[in-house]
């Protein structure tokens, strides 16, 4: 049986796997060398937020150093999305390594480009038919099948009208 019973003893087995990880991330997905710190701060973090899944017993060690490579590809893979998410989106300023919280609230859009969104989607919802919009205003509170019900649709034709509509929203690159 293996086990690890303090959090510091845990780091101990972690930290190769962590230092790997990063080494091979940095340089992808906007993650520059001065990341690197952060990075293993923010992934050190993330299996103390976890810890308690490690204080099980483990048949071996590699079963354990498993569930620890798991969890730490799993929060990089969502730093990673993140970074490739706001790269995609031109107008929101560049990420420092925080928590969901204050990105939320550092990323917001300026006064002159929430007016230009605004005016791309008028004039895309102007390119929409009169069911279509009533299928964009009926997902802003609802579910695809609260929709079809309420329209008194099958889910599918509702399903193949939203992907027309996404494929207009990406012809705008709103999408």
């Amino acid at each position: 049986m293996y086990n690890q019973s303090t959090f510091e003893e845990l780091l101990v087995v972690a930290k190769p796997i962590i230092n790997s990880l990063v080494n091979r991330s940095i340089g992808k997905a906007m993650l520059t060398e001065n990341d690197r710190d952060d990075l293993i701060n923010e992934l050190q973090f993330e299996l103390f937020k976890r810890r308690k899944y490690f204080l099980k017993e483990f048949a071996n060690s590699s079963e354990f150093k498993g569930l620890i490579r798991y969890v730490v590809r799993l929060k990089l893979l969502n730093i990673i999305e993140k970074r490739a998410a706001l790269k995609r989106h031109y107008n929101l300023e560049t990420p420092v390594l925080i928590n969901d919280f204050e990105l939320e609230n550092r990323l917001a859009y300026s006064p002159q480009n929430q007016l230009d969104l605004y005016m791309d989607i008028e004039n895309i919802l102007m390119k929409l038919s009169p069911e279509q919009v009533e299928i964009c205003l009926s997902l802003k509170d609802g579910t695809i099948a609260d929709v079809a019900r309420d329209l008194k649709m099958k889910r599918s034709k509702v399903r193949s009208m939203l992907k027309n509509i996404r494929k207009v929203f990406s012809e705008e690159k709103l999408i």
